[in-house]
């Protein structure tokens, strides 16, 4: 018997470490890279990739909104 195929989805794991890991490596790849214009592409897409990380990051640092409410209805929540 074979494991459920979608517990193993990486889709859910795209979290905000691996937004900044993505950004790192684009670094990586733009300092090492001979063709300046691939280069600036790449530093781009480092930038991008962090603000997407920053914004996840503030995302994951919130609490739940969705139980907002029933905090307001239940206080013991």
């Amino acid at each position: 018997m074979s494991p459920d195929p979608s517990i193993f989805d990486v889709t859910e794991l795209r979290d905000s470490i691996y937004y900044a890991q993505l950004a790192r490596k684009a670094r990586q790849l733009a300092s090492a890279h001979s063709d300046p214009v691939a280069a600036r592409r790449l530093r781009e897409t480092a930038i991008k990739h962090d603000r997407t990380s920053a914004r996840l990051a503030r995302a994951e640092s919130r609490p739940n909104r969705a139980m907002v409410p029933l905090r307001k209805i239940f206080p013991f929540l």
